[in-house]
């Protein structure tokens, strides 16, 4: 198979009403040093909210076409400028080829928006591959796969008060959770007060659960080292499985002085690296109990997979973290529980990411089915789709 076209849609539709973005807008975000970012208004309750999706397709000289999303909107033009005019004609196999060229093709597109849009063709191009063999890509990767992978559930969009907040976890746990990573609300911009705030629910939820439950903590690369050595004893409190991105990505020496100083603490951290050079140093250097790496933004499977394998040789585990799921269920289930006992499921976040979708992943009981549709099984429902346009065409002007 050789590659024919790559091509960029946009798809418009109108989310249900009964969608909303509920507590997420109240979750710690590092632009909350930054009083007017500090609440995030929800969109008028009881209309339909407009949503946008963007999907890379590539189609091979069989008319056969791979596809991945929803993207941002940024990596499409690095996609439609810089990818495209270099797969048009290569061969679709192998794939560490094609990764290659594209990661060697430019300086600038090895980290950030760049290494997105890579890890989005790639994943297309996986999807295809999928297609023209028949199986799930989780096949191709692997001759044993796990017919289901528990869930754990990330809660941002708990209540406040305390008995509300106590009842949400449990509800939880009977919905067949018993894994919950929980977001704190503040950051050092908090103050004294953020600090008990999340102190509160650190032991709410704690108490709630009993030791039914894994708990995890998510900092969301929010604190400095103050806040960090203030709360990191608090959320050991919980005995937490995890404690999540205290500061921002690639600040190695803040997670080695924390790793000093409470030697105990499960770090995790690798939603926002990019390949496994940035993930390598952490691993070297015994500094994390998780490795939190995304398919969809970390160099797409292909790039996923060598970090499953670097992290393993390390005796650290790989959760992938969840923007989206169809690619990351697939690299999971074609591992040992040991290697990726986790996916990331958030319910909401993951309504919205799949809306278009015909058969969106969706956990059951606190468990992730392996889909078993050929290529990632990414198929469009048409009766959401109310516009759809090319992007970035390639008779257009740059």
């Amino acid at each position: 198979m050789n590659i024919a076209e790559v091509s960029l849609v946009r798809l418009e539709g109108a989310l249900d009403p009964a969608w909303h973005w509920a507590g997420e807008k109240d979750t710690v975000h590092p632009l909350h040093r930054f009083e007017e970012f500090r609440r995030r208004p929800d969109p008028p309750p009881g209309h339909p909210v407009p949503i946008v999706a963007y999907y890379v397709e590539i189609m091979d000289t069989d008319g056969a076409v791979g596809r991945y999303g929803p993207l941002y909107e940024e990596p499409c033009l690095i996609i439609a400028r810089r990818l495209r005019p270099l797969l048009i004609g290569r061969a679709v196999e192998p794939a560490d080829d094609l990764w290659d060229l594209m990661f060697r093709s430019d300086r600038h597109l090895q980290t950030g928006l760049g290494m997105m849009a890579i890890s989005a063709v790639d994943n297309a191009l996986w999807d295809l591959r999928g297609k023209a063999a028949g199986v799930p890509v989780c096949r191709l990767l692997s001759d044993t796969v796990r017919a289901q992978v528990p869930a754990y559930r990330s809660i941002n969009d708990y209540p406040y008060e305390p008995e509300a907040m106590a009842a949400f976890a449990r509800q939880a746990m009977r919905e067949g959770y018993r894994h919950l990573k929980w977001f704190l609300r503040h950051g050092p911009a908090g103050g004294d007060v953020g600090r008990d705030t999340d102190a509160r629910m650190v032991r709410t939820v704690r108490e709630a659960v009993g030791q039914e439950a894994r708990l995890m903590f998510d900092c969301f690369m929010s604190w400095d080292l103050d806040q960090a050595r203030r709360m990191v004893p608090v959320l050991m409190e919980a005995s937490p499985l995890w404690i999540e991105e205290l500061f921002p990505p690639r600040r190695l020496d803040d997670v080695r002085a924390i790793h000093r100083e409470f030697p105990g603490a499960p770090l995790a951290t690798g939603e926002h690296l990019y390949t496994r050079w940035e993930v390598k140093p952490f691993l070297d250097e015994g500094l994390l109990a998780v490795v939190q790496c995304d398919p969809d933004w970390c160099g797409g499977i292909t790039e996923l997979v060598r970090i499953c394998d670097l992290a393993e040789r390390h005796g650290v585990p790989v959760v992938p973290h969840g923007h989206t799921i169809a690619a990351a269920i697939q690299v999971v289930a074609a591992r040992t529980e040991t290697a990726c006992p986790l996916v990331e499921v958030l319910p909401r976040h993951q309504v919205r990411m799949q809306w278009f979708q015909r058969e969106p992943v969706t956990p059951h009981h606190g468990r992730v089915t392996t889909p078993t549709a050929p290529g990632l099984g990414i198929e469009w429902n048409p009766e959401r789709i109310t516009a759809r346009r090319d992007v970035f065409p390639p008779d257009a002007p740059p």
